[in-house]
C-alpha cells in the first residue's frame, strides 16, 4: 500500500482519478518507511488514514508477537500528521493487508531433501536450507546407508515434530549449517505444503454494512525441485509461502463462499473443493444466522440435522437459513439436495412451500403418508409411482409402508401395458412379499421385455401379470425374439479395460471377469444364470450400460454384473442371488479394484456370513426377485 503526506503549507486536496494524481504528484512526497508499508500505485479516493489501516494490521496480529503489534502502532509517530493512505477500492486495501501480513515479522527457516539415483556416480542426494536472512544454501551427500531413504519419505515439520530418522538427520547435517536461535524454529517442508498458521474468526464486513462475514486465513511452506539432467542431482530448490484466505458473506439474503472462486451457497450446494476446515467454517456463520428462525423452526432443525453426517447438516442448516418453510416436511429437506439441474432451477424460480413441491413430485398424497415422508428414498418412490401414472393415494401409502426404492426405477411401461388399476394391485401385492426395491426393479425390467416383445410378437399376451411372474415367462422369451448378434460398442471401447480383470479368494477359486462382446453373449449368460440379462441388448450396444460376466475357473457364469459410467447397478449369481462370503468378499475386491461406486444394495450383505443364496434358490426353479 503507498502512503502519500505533503507539505504543511500545501492546501490542495488529493483529486479522485489516475491522470490528476499524474498531475499532482509533484505535489506529494513518498514517506520514507518503504520497509514496512509495500508501495502499491494505486488511484486517490476514497482516502483512509494510516491510523485507520495499521488498526485493521493490528487487529489482525493480536494473536501474534507483542513486539510486532507496538511497532505497527508506532508507525503513525514517523509520518506526517497529515499522511493518508489512498485506496482504490475496500476490496484492494483488503487485498493489499493480506499481501503486507504474507511478507511481515522474520523470515523463515525451511529446509528441504531431495535424492537422485545415477547409474554412474552412485545414489546423490541434495539438502536444500533457505537461512532467515533470504541466502540459500545446496550441499551435495554422499549416500552410507538407507537413512537418506528414510528422510526422503518422512513428514515434514518443525525439529520437535520430526521422526527419529529425520531428527537425526536434522541434527547430522542441517544444524550444524544454522545460527543457534534458528535451530528450533527449522523447517523441514516438502512437495506437500505445511501449515504453520491458522487463523478463523466471525466478525462484521470492515467496509459492508450489514454484512457478516467467517474467515479462514492459511499459511503454507511448500519446495518445488528442478533437475537438470537425468542422472543429475536437483541443482535448484524453490521455496513458496502460499497464504489462502477463504471467507463465508451472509447480507441477510445469500450467503456467499469466496475461495477458488465466487459460489452462491444459500441453499446447501457446496462445490466439491470445500474440505471440513471450510464446512466447519460455513456451520459457524449458519449457526449464527439461525438464531433469527421461530422457535418450533428450531425444533425441526435439530431434530433434522440429529442423527446426519457434518456435510448433510451444513447443506441442511444452510437450506433452513434459505427456504425455513420446508422444515415441516423433513424428506422434502433432503430431497432438494439431490435434485437434478432441471428440477432444481425450477425449484429456484417457483417458491412454492413444503406440501405444495411435494405434490408437485408426488401427486396428491394421504395426510397420514405426508407424515410418513422423512427421507430422501421416501419422495423417490412415491415419485417413481406418480410419474408411472399410479395415481392413488392409498397405493402409494400403502407401498410407502412396505418399504422405499433405493433406486431410481422406471415402471411406466408396466403401468401402461397393465393398465393403472391392475398394475397397482400387482405393486402392492408384490412389495408385501419381496419388498419395494425389489418389485419396482422386477417391474422396470419386466415392462421393458414386454415392450419388446410385443415389436416382434404383437400377439403375445401374458399368462400372469404378477410381476414375479411376468418377468421370469419375458425372460424365457428373449431367444424367440431373432435378434441379430452384433458386436457391442461397449466392448471396443478403452474407458471400460479396468472392468476386465481376475479376482480371486472366492467360493469357487479365482473368477474372471470380462465384458459380455457379443449380443447373444447376454442372452447365453443370461439362460446360464436364469436371468434376464439379454433383455439388456438394446442397452448395451448403445452403451448405455456395460454387461460384465464373471466365470470360474471352468468356464462356468457364475455372476452378471451391471456397470453404468462408474457405478456398480446389479451384481447377480444364478437366478438372481447375491453373493455372500467369500464370494462377497471378491466382489468387493473386484468393485475396490475396478474403482467404481456401488448403487443399490446388491452387496450390502455380511462378508463373514458364507449364506448360499444360489443354492437355495433351487435347482429347476426360476426365480425373478431381482432386476435381472
Amino acid at each position: 500500500m503507498t502512503v502519500l503526506t505533503f507539505s504543511a503549507d500545501d492546501r490542495r486536496l488529493p483529486l479522485p482519478n489516475r491522470y490528476d494524481a499524474r498531475r499532482w504528484a509533484r505535489g506529494w512526497a513518498l514517506t520514507h518507511k518503504r520497509v514496512t508499508l509495500r508501495h502499491v500505485e494505486q488511484a486517490l479516493m476514497p482516502l483512509l488514514s494510516v491510523e485507520a489501516a495499521l488498526e485493521l494490521l493490528v487487529e489482525r496480529h493480536e494473536a501474534q508477537e507483542a513486539e510486532r503489534v507496538q511497532a505497527l502502532r508506532d508507525i503513525p509517530k514517523h509520518l506526517h500528521p497529515r499522511a493518508y493512505t489512498p485506496v482504490l477500492s475496500p476490496a484492494r486495501l483488503e487485498r493489499e493487508i493480506s499481501r503486507f501480513q504474507s511478507r511481515s515479522g522474520v523470515r523463515q527457516v525451511l529446509w528441504s531433501f531431495a535424492l537422485s539415483d545415477s547409474r554412474r556416480c552412485g545414489e546423490c542426494a541434495t539438502l536444500h536450507i533457505r537461512h532467515a536472512s533470504g541466502r540459500q544454501e545446496r550441499i551435495v551427500l554422499s549416500s552410507e546407508d538407507d537413512l537418506y531413504q528414510k528422510v526422503y519419505f518422512q513428514s515434514t515439520g518443525r525439529p520437535d515434530e520430526l521422526d527419529e530418522p529425520e531428527a537425526d538427520f536434522f541434527r547430522r547435517y542441517v544444524q550444524p549449517r544454522l545460527l543457534p536461535q534458528d535451530v528450533s524454529r527449522a523447517i523441514k517442508v516438502s512437495y506437500q505444503p505445511y501449515r504453520t498458521s491458522t487463523t478463523s474468526a466471525v466478525r462484521d464486513h470492515p467496509f459492508k454494512a450489514g454484512v457478516r462475514e467467517a474467515y479462514l486465513l492459511t499459511t503454507e511452506y511448500a519446495v518445488s525441485h528442478e533437475v537438470s539432467g537425468e542422472f543429475a542431482a536437483a541443482h535448484f530448490a524453490r521455496f513458496s509461502c502460499v497464504q489462502r484466505t477463504v471467507r463465508v458473506q451472509w447480507n441477510g439474503r445469500r450467503m456467499l463462499l469466496l475461495g477458488s472462486g465466487l459460489a452462491d451457497i444459500s441453499y446447501g450446494r457446496l462445490p466439491t473443493w470445500v474440505g471440513s476446515e471450510v464446512r466447519g467454517l460455513i456451520e459457524r456463520l449458519t449457526d449464527e444466522a439461525l438464531e433469527g428462525l421461530r422457535e418450533g423452526e428450531q425444533r425441526d432443525l435439530e431434530a433434522l440435522v440429529a442423527e446426519a453426517d457434518e456435510q448433510t447438516r451444513v447443506s441442511l442448516k444452510l437450506l433452513a437459513l434459505r427456504r425455513p418453510e420446508l422444515l415441516s416436511v423433513p424428506g422434502v429437506m433432503h430431497a432438494v439436495r439431490f435434485l437434478d439441474r432441471a428440477s432444481y432451477r425450477r425449484f429456484l424460480r417457483h417458491r412454492q412451500g413444503a406440501k405444495a413441491l411435494l405434490r408437485s413430485w408426488c401427486g396428491d398424497l394421504l395426510g397420514k403418508t405426508r407424515g410418513m415422508v422423512r427421507s430422501v428414498g421416501d419422495v423417490r418412490t412415491l415419485a417413481i409411482l406418480h410419474r408411472a401414472g399410479v395415481r392413488s393415494p392409498e397405493v402409494k401409502h400403502a407401498v410407502l409402508c412396505a418399504g422405499t426404492a433405493d433406486h431410481d426405477y422406471d415402471v411406466r411401461d408396466y403401468v401402461h401395458l397393465c393398465g393403472e388399476a391392475r398394475a397397482a394391485q400387482m405393486l402392492v401385492c408384490g412389495v408385501q412379499q419381496r419388498g419395494v426395491s425389489r418389485t419396482l426393479s422386477l417391474a422396470a425390467d419386466a415392462g421393458r421385455m414386454w415392450r419388446d416383445v410385443l415389436c416382434h410378437m404383437p400377439e403375445f399376451r401374458p399368462a400372469s401379470l404378477r410381476v414375479e411372474a411376468l418377468h421370469d415367462e419375458l425372460s424365457r422369451l428373449q431367444r424367440r425374439l431373432g435378434q441379430p448378434n452384433v458386436p457391442l460398442s461397449s466392448a471396443q471401447e478403452k474407458k471400460y479395460a479396468h472392468l476386465d480383470r481376475v479376482i480371486g479368494g472366492s467360493r469357487t477359486g479365482a473368477l474372471t471377469f470380462r465384458r459380455a462382446q457379443m449380443s447373444h453373449d447376454l442372452i447365453e449368460l443370461g439362460e446360464d444364470l436364469h436371468i434376464c440379462v439379454g433383455s439388456y441388448q438394446r442397452q448395451a450396444r448403445e452403451s448405455k450400460c456395460v454387461i460384465v460376466g464373471a466365470y470360474d475357473e471352468a468356464g462356468q457364469a457364475r455372476f452378471c454384473l451391471e456397470v453404468q459410467e462408474r457405478k456398480l447397478i446389479q451384481f447377480k449369481g444364478p437366478h438372481n442371488s447375491l453373493p455372500a462370503g467369500a464370494d462377497l468378499a471378491a466382489a468387493l475386491r473386484y468393485v475396490e479394484e475396478s474403482r467404481l461406486k456401488v448403487s443399490g444394495r446388491d452387496l450390502s450383505g455380511n462378508v463373514e456370513e458364507a449364506g448360499e443364496q444360489a443354492q437355495a434358490a433351487g435347482e429347476g426353479r426360476v426365480q425373478g426377485e431381482l432386476p435381472f
